[in-house]
């Protein structure tokens, strides 16, 4: 019996070193209760690595989507100022265009004016020899003079001049002077050899008028840096002419007929000392620079419109392409730059038919600058447009990062607070119960709550263990009450292991003794 009254302190609390014994009991004495709330809530039941991970995945992605976000919209942001750039451009050429075509019909100006200047010094020559003709050797002919005309007077006794060689020596007499002009006669059948058709533009000349002898000759030719006029008329025979050559025993040719090509009257004027105009009016058949500016033009903004192809050197050498803007309001803006720069090509190909200087072609000249300022204004303000909705894209990326970062802040705060409060506060409760626990001895006292993760696995273990501990040692003292009261027959039946497993076979060992 002395065994017994080792057992009396049991309800205040006996030690027993059960917790390695309990650890394989603790489910199979008593399962862990589940109620609605611990089988709903998910989060909660969530293991707290998977809870950890779940945070650090949150502000990850939301990392990621910022980071993306803003690389898209970078892109995008590349992409629009390609866009501008080519805009940007659109102006320049737009005025590229017009000082090019304007230098195009200054060229033409400037050659009409030295046209129009040669023009009336031939007229004048052949106006004077015409006078000779008549006046001089007319009148000798008429007042049955013994002078006659010759070319050969210089050595020939009562002779003057011949019409052609009286023109030829006043041309002579100006070459090199300050006329602004010289002139010659040239022909296949000069008497002097050396008067004759030596070079190549001289033939072109010739074989232009006898197809054509209405149509005077012109050619733009290289002298020194700058260019000159070459300007030949027909010298078609007349009677006097062929009636003195066709007797002139030095001619040639002695069959001519009225209104053949006996010669030519050519005039040499200088155009321009300016070395770039003087390129211009010497190119010929090649595509003039304004044509070139105009194609890059209307790709350009053809690509603007709608997307596609275009150039992103003045060479049209490096292709770029454009995706076209789908904003309506610049749709419309380019499409009024279309429009106008339309009415630009219209009024040039206009002016391009009009007799230079004539009032059609002033006008158009006048319509040409106007309609380049209206270009490039509503081109100006299509640049503007571009360059806002780009803006507003970076300041709605702006926008939507702090929105972004807003939202994960408080997402994540809200994680991070109930993760952490799903951890603290289940250990402290269940701190609060242990120390309970081991001030009092009252195995009755729990941790109360609920959670499927590690903590709340931990508490209901501490649970089950009180819960074990108070089962058996409720028996115990059961049993060694009966004792007291001299009742052998009670012995304690719970089914447990290790130390309990010892307490329990001493107890019952008692109650036989």
């Amino acid at each position: 019996m002395g065994s017994i009254g080792g057992f009396a302190g049991l309800p205040a609390g006996i030690p027993f070193d059960c917790a390695r014994d309990l650890r394989t009991q603790q489910r199979e004495l008593l399962p862990m209760p589940e109620t609605p709330e611990t089988t709903s809530n998910f989060f909660r039941d969530l293991p707290v690595g998977r809870k950890l991970a779940g945070l650090a995945l949150l502000f990850a992605s939301t990392l990621i989507g910022v980071v993306t976000y803003t690389v898209l919209t970078l892109n995008q942001q590349k992409a629009d100022a390609s866009v501008i750039n080519v805009a940007g451009r659109q102006r320049m050429l737009t005025q590229k265009y017009t000082k090019e075509l304007l230098d195009e019909l200054s060229g033409r100006q400037v050659l009409a004016s030295t046209v129009s200047r040669v023009e009336t010094a031939a007229a004048q020559v052949l106006a004077d020899r015409a006078y000779y003709a008549k006046n001089v050797v007319g009148k000798l002919k008429r007042d049955d003079s013994a002078v006659y005309a010759s070319p050969d007077y210089a050595g020939v006794h009562n002779a003057i001049p011949a019409p052609a060689t009286f023109t030829q020596e006043v041309a002579d007499i100006i070459r090199g002077g300050d006329a602004g002009y010289e002139y010659e006669l040239l022909s296949k059948y000069n008497i002097d050899p050396e008067k004759g058709l030596k070079t190549e533009i001289g033939e072109a000349a010739w074989a232009a008028l006898a197809e054509n002898p209405d149509t005077p000759f012109t050619r733009v030719v290289a002298r020194g840096t700058g260019a000159s006029l070459f300007y030949a008329r027909a010298d078609l025979a007349k009677q006097g002419c062929v009636s003195c050559h066709n007797a002139l025993p030095s001619s040639p040719k002695r069959d001519f007929r009225v209104g053949d090509l006996m010669g030519l009257l050519v005039l040499k004027a200088s155009i321009t000392n300016d070395a770039n105009l003087a390129a211009q009016l010497l190119t010929t058949g090649a595509e003039a620079p304004y044509q070139k500016t105009r194609k890059l033009f209307e790709v350009s903004l053809a690509a603007l419109r709608e997307g596609g192809a275009t150039f992103s050197d003045l060479g049209m050498q490096k292709e770029l392409l454009l995706p076209g803007t789908q904003n309506t309001e610049i749709q419309q803006q380019l499409a009024v730059v279309a429009e106008k720069w339309g009415a630009l090509q219209t009024t040039a190909a206009a002016i391009a038919q009009d007799q230079v200087n004539s009032a059609a072609y002033l006008a158009n000249m006048s319509e040409i600058r106007t309609l380049n300022i209206e270009t490039l204004k509503n081109m100006n303000k299509a640049v503007g447009m571009f360059a806002a909705e780009s803006s507003g894209k970076v300041a709605a990326m702006i926008t939507m990062e702090w929105i972004i970062l807003a939202l994960a802040l408080v997402l994540g705060g809200w994680v991070s607070f109930t993760i952490a409060m799903g951890i603290t506060r289940p250990l402290q409760k269940l701190s609060e119960a242990v120390i309970g626990v081991g001030k009092t001895g009252d195995l009755s006292l729990r941790a109360e709550i609920n959670g499927r993760d590690e903590i709340g696995r931990t508490v209901s273990a501490f649970n089950q263990l009180m819960e074990s501990q108070q089962h058996v040692i409720t028996e115990v003292n059961g049993v060694v009450g009966a004792l007291a009261d001299g009742d052998f027959s009670k012995r304690v039946e719970v089914d447990c292991q290790g130390d309990f497993k010892r307490l329990k076979s001493g107890v019952n060992t008692s109650t036989e003794q």
